[in-house]
């Protein structure tokens, strides 16, 4: 522990230390032989990221739609899903030769901003620094968070995960009354919203939630609100990219939507993944890892015996969530409504660590450990127990669907080539959302051999029987130009969201180029420009306040 008489610049560059050792630790088991186990979602995203690589190392913003992988059918994920935060994984792409490299140096920098993030947080719940080692520990080391980091690879929802911390602190800083509240929550929730967009809307349910329980206990105030207003304001002008691309998009097309379905925690599993200590991709077996649970009862516990603190409101907000997940709730009779959007109730778990975090450092806080070397060694089997389970599982052949071991030799390869199913691909009409058949389904060319695939073009040899009228499994999307080249002559494209040519017989070479909108550079100089300022704001308010917390110190020697 550091002495009192230690210079705030001490005392920030340990900090910063311990952030960057425990980032590597949280990375380096997952890339043991320098290899990486990539699953089926963690390959759509490492598809996209090479499309975006390309179209920003050629200085040009990528189109909505991606020719790289995604089974060669022009989807529309850049457009539906957020990249603005994943220029973490991005950037070392641009840097580093070796693919394997720059992926682990992006899940080190994803490592720190979590960590980061969370110890924003914990430094203003508590001043105490073990306990705020033990929160950032709680948080980090989350058994579902190394699950969605190295099992799932939900690369948008691990960076949603990283910026949570900061919407929390935005409240609680809007609730104490306090400066700059609004910036936190506001640049919180924009980062959210560039990263994954069920994570910002599950965020915005539990603000909402707050909300109106301020309002049943009179708490709300008309500064609260405009802090609020200011937040909503900071976060849609910062995502202001992300959000014309999915709305121009959805108000366009007839969107296929991901799977719908609604998977709750099974009891049983949830145990015997406990047992196992797994972070296996298995939605009904997602969990916070042996200690963190142990930690939630524990709590439980307490709230019989302690009964005051504001430990106890978070403790119960947390058993709520935590315990709301599981399949002995009705959640069948809900399969058909808006909510199965979710797909499983585990995601709820990112909420429920957090939650658990500050819970347990509130409750240190108020009834201190009187050996507080207990905490050091939870602090420690929470490291070790949740490394343990990431090192076991990217060295284990499991089975739990599509996976593969990526390295320097078969990365391109393994990208170019990567699957999808029918998330976002576009319908012809509302009976063929319905019944979810997607307009490539009817393609009369059920397969072509792609020859060149880049961030804005692909190239495609077809051989038919005789002349005539094909469809082609190639997604066409209202409100995106395409230039579409049949045997070097450009071809008009029929009124269909399934590329329709008339193509002669024998062997025929097709291009397709797509445009990125004007629109699109001055939405992103927009996001840019507010994201800048808000980064620029909170470093001069915490600058500030490292000036006077070091002249203070400097009062009292």
């Amino acid at each position: 522990m550091l002495r009192r008489h230690s210079p705030v610049w001490l005392h920030h560059f340990i900090v910063f230390v311990i952030i960057c050792v425990s980032s590597l630790l949280s990375t380096l088991p997952a890339f043991t032989n320098n290899t990486f186990k990539l699953s089926y979602d963690g390959n759509i995203h490492l598809a996209r990221y090479d499309a975006i690589t390309q179209a920003l190392s050629h200085g040009s913003l990528p189109p909505l739609v991606n020719f790289i992988g995604l089974h060669h059918t022009g989807l529309a994920m850049n457009g539906m899903y957020p990249w603005i935060t994943s220029t973490i994984f991005i950037i070392p792409k641009l840097l580093f030769n070796n693919p394997i490299v720059a992926l682990m140096v992006g899940f080190i920098i994803l490592n720190f901003l979590t960590i980061f993030n969370v110890f924003l947080l914990a430094k203003f719940i508590t001043h105490k620094r073990w306990i705020q080692i033990l929160g950032v520990t709680i948080y980090q080391f989350s058994s579902y968070h190394m699950a969605v980091l190295y099992s799932r690879n939900a690369l948008g929802e691990a960076l949603a995960y990283a910026f949570l911390p900061l919407v929390l602190l935005g409240c609680l800083k809007i609730w104490h009354n306090l400066a700059n509240g609004w910036l936190y929550l506001g640049f919180g929730m924009g980062a959210i919203a560039n990263s994954h967009i069920l994570s910002l809307i599950i965020v915005t349910i539990m603000i909402a939630i707050f909300c109106f329980i301020r309002i049943l206990r009179h708490q709300l105030t008309r500064k609260e609100v405009i802090n609020y207003t200011k937040a909503a304001v900071l976060a849609i002008l910062s995502s202001f990219y992300t959000l014309t691309n999915i709305g121009s998009l959805l108000s366009s097309n007839l969107l296929m939507s991901p799977t719908p379905k609604l998977v709750p925690l099974n009891t049983t599993k949830y145990w015997q993944a406990l047992l196992d200590n797994s972070i296996i991709e298995r939605s009904a077996s997602f969990n916070m890892g042996p200690i963190n649970t142990f930690l939630l009862f524990f709590l439980m516990i307490m709230l019989f015996t302690n009964k005051s603190g504001l430990w106890r409101h978070w403790t119960i907000a947390t058993i709520i969530v935590f315990f709301s997940t599981f399949d002995w709730l009705p959640w069948q009779n809900l399969t058909s409504t808006p909510i199965n959007m979710i797909q499983f109730l585990g995601r709820l778990l990112f909420i429920s660590s957090l939650l658990l975090a500050i819970s347990v450092m509130y409750y240190f806080d108020q009834y201190p450990l009187k050996y507080k070397d207990i905490n050091f060694v939870i602090t420690l089997a929470l490291v070790a127990v949740s490394l343990n389970a990431v090192h076991t599982y990217h060295n284990k052949t499991t089975k739990d669907g599509y996976r593969f071991w990526l390295t320097r030799d078969n990365y391109v390869q393994t990208i170019k080539n990567s699957a999808i199913g029918i998330d976002y691909l576009p319908a012809n009409n509302k009976h063929q959302l319905q019944s979810r058949i997607t307009a490539l389904q009817n393609a009369s060319v059920s397969s072509l051999k792609i020859k060149s695939q880049t961030y804005n073009s692909a190239e495609y040899m077809i051989t038919t029987a005789k002349e005539g009228y094909y469809s082609l499994p190639i997604a066409v999307y209202s409100g995106i130009h395409y230039n579409v080249t049949l045997n070097h002559k450009k071809v008009k494209l029929a009124n269909s969201h399934a590329l329709k040519l008339k193509i002669p017989k024998g062997l025929n070479h097709l291009k397709i180029t797509v445009t990125v909108n004007i629109s699109n550079y001055f939405t992103m100089l927009i996001s840019l420009l507010t994201t800048v300022y808000s980064i620029g704001k909170l470093t001069f308010a915490n600058s500030n306040s490292f000036a006077r917390k070091n002249k203070k110190r400097q009062k009292d020697k």
